[in-house]
């Protein structure tokens, strides 16, 4: 038996060594040599006969064992010809391919390690051509089993149809045509309720419904549990337009109207705990006037917008009743001018001033008890004197400040009576100050760098 004087190969039933520890076992015969004495095609490495060669006839292909890992047939022209099988380390059939002059023809079968049939994929002169049918596997046999879905294919491009079954064989998904130009798809959950239905609509420049004309409308409606949709799309995709719209209990919590991608129109946008909030969009910016609502429709805000950036009043409803609303003043998205909260009886129970964000000026606050608040802010820190009063009038606290910082004396009474007092300085306590001692009496208390050192 002769050798290829450039590779180890040779034309007999003896495997040879190949990369990667593999091996070819050559079959096969040389239509003709590349050069003189050498079977060695241009820019190849001779490596024998199989789907990288130009030999003819009978080839296989093994693993390091021996046993075989893929044969197959090459005609007189180098070309595939016939089935290529190739195999499991097993032993198995991992897939067959069909070829007549070197192109895939007829139906190529993928199985699993135990030998279940997975995929049948048909082809006609190179090209997918007829149903292709994937199978759940797991003890189907070499059969297939239960389908798990069908597509089909012309001339090798998906044809716009397929099927698609659960583990029962109840049909859960379907696709196709039902009149010329409406394609009509959709999917089902576990429980055989609808999921997703879709509708294309597709015409000509005339007006006339085709299949190969561009599509003129989809309609999506995605469900939850086979009751109402909760979601539907209308897409116009030669305008670039798209409409969604999204329901909870029969009413629109969601709206969005997208003309190349940027939003547009009247919009709804669903908030997390079943509100929403209504307005307009231009160009992508939010404009005018949006409203807020919980999940009762109540009203909770209303916002004004100039090109994306909150610009006037805002109004927002607060409080463990909602009871409350407080009015703020925006400019170019900070908030500038009066700021002020009322209860459900209109009455003020905070009041102040912002300036470019940041709080200036006297600020009212009534608490709950009925106590009042008086502070001074300069460039949004307290400035100067802050005071607490009861709802009689009376002087609770009294506290300095000096640009945010603690400064001077702070005071504390009780009853009309001092129950405390000390001096700050930079921010910390300093020298000597009075507090009341468990038994209710003043005591003297010293501090130093804001630590008390004494009593």
């Amino acid at each position: 038996m002769a050798g290829c004087r450039c590779c180890p190969c040779w034309w007999s039933a003896t495997p040879t060594g190949f990369s990667g520890g593999s091996a070819w076992l050559c079959c096969c015969w040389r239509s003709e040599p590349r050069e003189p004495g050498c079977w060695k095609s241009p820019n190849r490495t001779c490596s024998g006969a199989g789907p990288g060669a130009d030999w003819f006839g009978d080839w296989r292909y093994l693993y390091p064992d021996g046993d075989i890992k893929q044969r197959g047939h090459s005609d007189d022209q180098g070309r595939l010809d016939g089935d290529v099988i190739s195999y499991f380390e097993n032993g198995r059939i991992e897939k067959v391919k069909p070829y007549t002059a070197g192109k895939l023809d007829g139906t190529e079968k993928r199985y699993d390690e135990d030998g279940d049939l997975l995929l049948e994929l048909p082809y006609r002169d190179g090209a997918r051509h007829g149903m292709r049918i994937n199978y759940y596997g797991e003890g189907g046999g070499p059969e297939g089993g239960q389908i798990y879905e069908e597509r089909r294919y012309k001339n090798g491009d998906y044809d716009h149809f397929y099927n698609r079954y659960d583990r029962d064989g109840q049909r859960i998904g379907h696709a196709g045509y039902t009149a010329p130009g409406v394609f009509m798809a959709w999917s089902k959950d576990r429980e055989g309720r609808y999921s997703r239905r879709e509708a294309s609509f597709q015409r000509d420049a005339q007006g006339r419904y085709r299949n190969d004309a561009p599509v003129w409308l989809r309609v999506i409606a995605d469900h939850d549990g086979g009751g109402p949709p909760e979601r539907a799309v209308l897409h116009y995709p030669q305008e670039k337009s798209e409409w969604t719209t999204g329901f909870r209990n029969g009413k629109v919590v969601r709206l969005e109207h997208d003309v190349d991608g940027i939003p547009q129109g009247h919009r709804i946008v669903s908030q997390y705990g079943g509100g929403r909030e209504e307005g307009r969009m231009v160009d992508g910016l939010r404009t005018g006037t949006w409203r807020g609502y919980d999940d009762q429709d109540r009203l909770i805000s209303v916002s004004h917008f100039k090109k994306g950036r909150l610009d006037g009043e805002v109004r927002e409803r607060s409080g463990p009743e909602g009871e409350r609303w407080t009015y703020k003043h925006y400019r170019q998205d900070k908030q500038h001018g009066p700021w002020r909260t009322e209860n459900a009886d209109g009455e003020v129970l905070e009041s102040g001033r912002y300036r470019d964000g940041v709080p200036v000026g006297e600020w009212h606050t009534l608490r709950d008890t009925g106590e009042q608040e008086t502070a001074t802010y300069v460039d949004g820190e307290l400035h100067g004197e802050w005071r607490l009063r009861s709802a009689s009038g009376a002087l609770i606290a009294e506290r300095h400040y000096d640009h945010g910082d603690a400064t001077g004396t702070w005071k504390r009474f009780q009853d009309g009576e001092l129950s405390y007092r000390a001096t700050f300085k930079d921010g910390k306590r300093q020298g000597e100050g009075w507090l009341r001692g468990r038994d209710g009496e003043l005591v003297k208390a010293r501090w130093e760098d804001g630590r008390r050192v004494t009593p």
